[in-house]
C-alpha cells in the first residue's frame, strides 16, 4: 500500500540524517524529526528510564526541572540521562522563570528582596507559598542566576530547557495584576516610554501623560500621586498610562477561554509585552551562549507559544468536556507560532499541572485512557505532537491504568511517522463535510506526492463513555482520487475504502470510527495552489454557512449528559474553542463493512474496498 511505501522511505531517510552528537558521540533524535514525546519528572526515579527506553519514545521532556533548590547530588539525574542517551533519546530539562523562593540554593534574604517583584506600593507580593514570590524580570541578576543553574543541568548531560512561565510575571492572574512594580521595572518602563516616543517635548509628556520629567519618571510614584496605587488595575478608565503599561486583560484572550494570546503576550505595544519579550530573549541568548561554550546543541522551548524558541511546548486547555474538539485552538497556536517565529517549528502539547493534571487525576482508569486516545489524536491530526505522560508527582503511568495504551500509541505514531511530517494543511479544509456532527476532522496533503490525509476524531462522548460511529460518509475537496485506505491505532492493519470521486471532490465511506481514523488518499495531479486559494476566497461565505451550524461538534458540550460527572460547567463557555468541522455516531460495525450506495454518482470514479 502507498502508506507503507511512504513510511519505508521516511525510515530510510532518518538513517542518513546528519545527527548532532555529544557525550560519547552518540546519535540523538533531532527534535524536529521526532514524532513521539514523553513527559517525565524525573529521570532518576527508580525504573522509569527502562520504561522510557522500552516504550520507544524519541524525546523526553522535563527529565529534570528546577523548582526551588537544585539537588546537592546530580549523579542520579546524570545516570538516567546517560542511559537515555545510549538509546538515542535526548532529554530536555527546564526551570521556572516565574517563581523564586527565600533561601533558594543558598541565597540570602537580601538576594531574595533584590530578585523579586513588588506591588504598586513597593511591597513584596507573596504567593501561595509564604516564602515564594515572582521574579523581577527586568533585573539582570535574575537572568544570571537562572543561567548559572542552567549550566548545572548541562553538566549533568541534559540537552535543552523548558522555560516555564516567563510570561506569567506581572499578569492579572495573581494579585489582580498588582505586581511588577519593582525598581528595575520602573527604570525599564521609563526607558520604554522614552524610546517609544523619542520626539516628545517636555510639553508633550505633560499634556499626554501628566509626566513632569521623563528622565526621572517613576511609575510607582505616579500611581501614588493620583491615588491609584492601591488597585492600579481599576485605573484603566482614567489613567493615561494604563495601556502603555499593560493591556486591559493582560494577555488573557476571552476567545481562548481566557488562556494565553501569545501574540499579545509578547507585543511591543505595551510594557508588559516588551518586558516579557526582553526577559525571554535574554534567557535564550544566554542558553545559546552556553551551547557554544559547551559545543553542544541545546534546544529551548517555553510553556506557551513563544518567540526565540527552537520548538514549542504548550499546555492543553483543561478542564473541558470530551465532546469538545480542540482542533481550532491547536490551529490558532500553529498560526501564532508562525507569526512569532517567522518560520515553522514543532509544537508539542501536554497536560500541564497542577490544575489540568489534578482534573485528570480524578478520572477513572478508563476515562484517563479515553482522554489520551482523543486528545493525542487531535494534536497529531492538527499538525502538532502530543507528549505522553509517564511520571510526575501526581500521576505515574505504571500505576494509573494507562501504561499499555501509552506504549501502543507511541509505537503506532512512531510507526506512521511519515504521515506526521512534511505535509501542509489543505487550503480548502473548511469544505470537508461529514454526515455526523460528533466527528471532528482535518485535511492535510503533500502536493508533490499527490498524497492527502483525512483525520477523523470521534467526540460522541457522554458520561457512559465513547459511542462509536458506523457508516460515516465524508466529502473532501479533492478530486480524481485513485485509492483510499483506512488506518487507525484502534485496529490493526489497513482497510481499503469505497469512495466516489469526481474532478472536484470525493465522498468516502468510512465503515467504523471508534476514536481516531486516518484516511490515506492517492489522487491524480492536483490543481495549482493559487487556483485552490482563489476558489476558497470566492466562496468563503458559503463555506462558513455550510460548515458552522447549531449542530457542530461543540454546541452540545453544555448538555447535561456530557462528562458532567467530571467537568465543572463553570470552566468554559459554549462559544469557545469550537472546531467548525464536525459530524455523530451510533453502534459498532465490522471493520470491513462497505456502503451499499457507492456505485454511480455524477459519472465519477468508483473505488471499492474489495
Amino acid at each position: 500500500m502507498r502508506c507503507h511505501r511512504l513510511l519505508a522511505a521516511f525510515a530510510f531517510s532518518l538513517v542518513f540524517i546528519p545527527a548532532w552528537a555529544f557525550g560519547q558521540g552518540l546519535r540523538l533524535t533531532p527534535i524536529d524529526r521526532a514524532t513521539t514525546f514523553a513527559i517525565c519528572e524525573y529521570v532518576d526515579a527508580p525504573g522509569i528510564v527502562d520504561e522510557l527506553v522500552q516504550s520507544g519514545v524519541e524525546v523526553v521532556l522535563r527529565g529534570y526541572f528546577k523548582w526551588s533548590s537544585d539537588p546537592a547530588d546530580w549523579s542520579g539525574i546524570a545516570a538516567g540521562v546517560t542511559q537515555l542517551h545510549n538509546a538515542g533519546i535526548p532529554v530536555i530539562g527546564g526551570f521556572t522563570a516565574s517563581t523564586f523562593f527565600l533561601y533558594e540554593d543558598g541565597t540570602t534574604e537580601d538576594q531574595f528582596n533584590d530578585f523579586v517583584t513588588r506591588d504598586a506600593q513597593g511591597n513584596v507580593v507573596i504567593l501561595w507559598d509564604p516564602q515564594g514570590a515572582h521574579y523581577a524580570n527586568s533585573n539582570p541578576a535574575v537572568v544570571d542566576f537562572l543561567l548559572e543553574h542552567a549550566r548545572r543541568q548541562i553538566e549533568a548531560g541534559l540537552d535543552g530547557f523548558h522555560i516555564d512561565e516567563p510570561q506569567y510575571i506581572e499578569g492579572p492572574n495573581w494579585n489582580l495584576g498588582n505586581e511588577g512594580y519593582d525598581d528595575y521595572a520602573m527604570t525599564a518602563f521609563r526607558d520604554y516610554l522614552a524610546n517609544k516616543y523619542p520626539d516628545y517635548t517636555e510639553e508633550d509628556w505633560k499634556q499626554k501623560f501628566g509626566i513632569d520629567d521623563i528622565a526621572t519618571f517613576n511609575y510607582r510614584d505616579y500611581l501614588a500621586t493620583y491615588g491609584w496605587a492601591d488597585y492600579p488595575f481599576f485605573s484603566f478608565l482614567i489613567n493615561p498610562l494604563f495601556f502603555e503599561w499593560e493591556p486591559l486583560l493582560g494577555w488573557f484572550d476571552p476567545l481562548r477561554l481566557f488562556t494565553a494570546d501569545p501574540e499579545t503576550m509578547y507585543s511591543e505595544n505595551n510594557f508588559h509585552g516588551h518586558a516579557t519579550r526582553h526577559y525571554l530573549e535574554n534567557l535564550v541568548n544566554g542558553i545559546k551562549a552556553l551551547s557554544q561554550e559547551y559545543t553542544r546543541r541545546l534546544d529551548v522551548c517555553v510553556n506557551g507559544i513563544s518567540p526565540y524558541v527552537d520548538f514549542q511546548m504548550t499546555f492543553i486547555l483543561a478542564p473541558f468536556p470530551f465532546s469538545w474538539s480542540l482542533i481550532e485552538w491547536f490551529r490558532q497556536d500553529r498560526e501564532s507560532s508562525r507569526a512569532l517565529l517567522g518560520r515553522e517549528a514543532p509544537i508539542v502539547f501536554f497536560l500541564d499541572w497542577p490544575g489540568g493534571m489534578e482534573w485528570y487525576s480524578e478520572f477513572t482508569e478508563q476515562k484517563k485512557r479515553d482522554y489520551i486516545r482523543i486528545f493525542s489524536a487531535e494534536a497529531y491530526a492538527s499538525g502538532c505532537h502530543y507528549a505522553f505522560h509517564f511520571l510526575n508527582y501526581l500521576q505515574d503511568f505504571r500505576t494509573n491504568g494507562t501504561h499499555d495504551l501509552v506504549y501502543h500509541l507511541v509505537d503506532w505514531f512512531k510507526g506512521h511517522a511519515a504521515l506526521y511530517h512534511g505535509l501542509a494543511e489543505h487550503p480548502s479544509w473548511r469544505k470537508v463535510q461529514a454526515d455526523n456532527r460528533h466527528v471532528a476532522h482535518t485535511l492535510w496533503y503533500d502536493v508533490e506526492k499527490n498524497l492527502a490525509l483525512l483525520h477523523l476524531i470521534n467526540h460522541n462522548y457522554a458520561s457512559q463513555g465513547m459511542t462509536p460511529v458506523n457508516d460515516l460518509h465524508v466529502t473532501v475537496p479533492i478530486g480524481n482520487v485513485l485509492s483510499a485506505t483506512l488506518i487507525s491505532p484502534d485496529f490493526a492493519g489497513e482497510v481499503p475504502l469505497s469512495f466516489q470521486s469526481t474532478d472536484s471532490g470525493t465522498t468516502l465511506a468510512i465503515p467504523y470510527l471508534e476514536f481516531y481514523d486516518v484516511v490515506v488518499m492517492d489522487y491524480e495531479e492536483y490543481p495549482a495552489d493559487d487556483d485552490i486559494a482563489d476558489d476558497d476566497l470566492s466562496d468563503d461565505d458559503t463555506v462558513d454557512d455550510d460548515t458552522v451550524d447549531d449542530d457542530t461538534v461543540n454546541d452540545d458540550t453544555a448538555d447535561d449528559d456530557t462528562t458532567e460527572d467530571d467537568t465543572d460547567d463553570d470552566t468554559a463557555d459554549d462559544d469557545a474553542v469550537k472546531d467548525d468541522d464536525s459530524g455523530a455516531g451510533e453502534d459498532e460495525t465490522d471493520d470491513d463493512a462497505e456502503d451499499d450506495d457507492d456505485d454511480g454518482g455524477d459519472g465519477g470514479k468508483s473505488g471499492c474496498g474489495c
